[in-house]
């Protein structure tokens, strides 16, 4: 700490670089929050606020600038909502994220959710309606789709698969762009917690929100809910609405299977074995791309998670659970 009193104004500047080299490179952006968690862990919340805002400010009005170059069109705006939709929301979610309003940290992040949350069924609605803005665009992606499409696989055009993937595409994006910004979220706050106690040579083993994360009983019913709208999406159809229910349910699903992940480093710290928080996580992501086991881990996992309702595997360590839900 004295460390950083005495050089204060340097790793204020430091974080700053930071954040805007990341949020303008490539996949880099993904982790452009991370130095904004350091920066609250090491400033007053007055100048992780003030600096957080100046910075989150800025880079937003540099990608409006830079996606209205296109043109002042109603696309133009929804290519720029679309291409600015990370980078803003991960930056203003961190903000949200550190409000002193609560301590519980799964009530901060569900409190922080509701901003992507809110801007991103905005894009639902605007994508899934009958407007030129969104035909506009969506032709604009299929055929930036379509050049990538044709480097990588020559015979895709012939065989006419490349409207077909795209459109996959288009919907995967839609259903799904709740639970990769809870993943994404989640990962900076692992990686910022995982930093900080790296500093102190005294921390002992790191231990993160991963070690003992469980899912509220009062989100079981919300969970079963969401997956039998999904059911009646599958078999009617229910357009933008449908999307919406499937970003709900994933991020169900992503809670549980976070909290099956924890169990397993549970089970793993009583067998002595002692894997790097970080290190379950990219078994997890690892294992996702071996076919046959991926289906079993996107069961199974979530399924342990689920059963913590009922079996209580951690009963001894509910005090610790309660503790690394509040910060």
């Amino acid at each position: 700490m004295d460390n950083i009193r005495s050089h204060t104004y340097y790793h204020l500047v430091v974080y700053s670089i930071a954040v805007i080299i990341l949020s303008r490179f490539g996949l880099l952006f993904y982790f452009c929050m991370v130095p904004l968690h350091l920066l609250y862990r090491n400033y007053p919340a007055k100048v992780f606020f003030k600096t957080a805002g100046i910075l989150t400010a800025g880079i937003v009005l540099w990608d409006i600038l830079k996606y209205t170059g296109i043109g002042l069109s109603g696309s133009a705006y929804l290519l720029a909502a679309i291409g600015m939709f990370y980078p803003a929301m991960l930056l203003m979610s961190t903000m949200v994220y550190y409000l002193p309003a609560v301590s519980r940290r799964q009530i901060r992040m569900g409190i922080a959710s509701l901003v992507p949350a809110a801007a991103g069924t905005i894009i639902i609605v605007l994508l899934n309606g009958d407007n030129p803005a969104a035909g506009d665009v969506i032709d604009f992606y299929s055929r930036i789709f379509s050049e990538i499409l044709a480097s990588a696989m020559p015979g895709a055009q012939e065989l006419g698969s490349a409207d077909f993937l795209f459109l996959l595409a288009l919907e995967i994006m839609k259903a799904t762009f709740l639970p990769f910004w809870f993943i994404i979220f989640g990962a900076g706050i692992l990686l910022s917690e995982i930093a900080v106690q790296r500093k102190s040579s005294a921390a002992g083993p790191v231990k993160t929100f991963l070690d003992y994360f469980s899912v509220s009983d009062k989100l079981l019913w919300p969970f079963i809910g969401s997956w039998m709208l999904v059911l009646l999406d599958i078999v009617f159809g229910l357009g933008a609405f449908g999307d919406l229910i499937w970003n709900a349910a994933l991020v169900f699903l992503l809670f549980y299977g976070t909290a099956g992940i924890s169990i397993l480093s549970y089970w793993g710290r009583k067998k002595h074995l002692r894997m790097h928080p970080l290190s379950w996580v990219i078994l997890a992501i690892f294992l996702l791309f071996i076919p046959g086991i991926n289906v079993i881990l996107i069961i199974t996992v979530p399924v342990l998670g689920l059963s913590e309702h009922w079996i209580h595997y951690r009963l001894a360590s509910k005090e610790k659970i309660d503790e690394n839900n509040t910060e």
